[in-house]
């Protein structure tokens, strides 16, 4: 199951200079040493788990959406994925699930306007939406539908643990 859950605040953050802060910050702190050579087993653009750190605004936009879904979490990785215009994004089938015997979410936002969703193992697809979260358990297969954009693409994905209910 998809949960959705809209942070209507995030549309004041989610401006053209915080989606280039994202970008700078990826090209600063790429996804492991060995990017961005044939080595790297990341997508294409992937910077590393560390964003919420620097951009604490996710924890928090998270933390208060969930918390109207009585879900408390812990933030175990959270980076950007950027496809940019005219390049093919990288779509492999992949879960973000850790086995520690704790349940885990994933979520993922869209920060940029585009019409490339999400696609599941039993063909379901997320319709991209701005501002707006989109979370499911951490053990489900999923990838970016495969095509070329025709905009640079910005996506926020994350891992979480669940803690208990609020």
């Amino acid at each position: 199951m998809i949960i959705e859950i809209e942070d209507t605040s995030f549309s004041k953050i989610n401006t053209s200079n915080f989606r280039k802060q994202i970008i700078s910050y990826q090209k600063e702190n790429p996804c492991c040493v060995a990017y961005p050579t044939h080595n790297c087993t990341h997508a294409k653009h992937q910077s590393d788990s560390l964003l919420h750190k620097k951009f604490s605004v996710f924890e928090n936009s998270l933390h208060s959406c969930l918390k109207k879904k009585n879900i408390k979490v812990n933030i175990t990785h959270l980076w950007a994925f950027i496809t940019y215009k005219n390049e093919n994004i990288d779509s492999i089938w992949h879960s973000h699930y850790i086995n520690n015997n704790k349940k885990q979410l994933t979520a993922l936002m869209y920060l940029t306007d585009n019409d490339i969703g999400t696609e599941f193992e039993n063909n379901y697809i997320i319709k991209p939406k701005i501002n707006k979260w989109f979370l499911w358990d951490s053990k489900l297969n999923h990838k970016p539908l495969e095509t070329k954009v025709n905009k640079t693409r910005i996506i926020i994905s994350t891992g979480l643990e669940v803690l208990d209910s609020v």
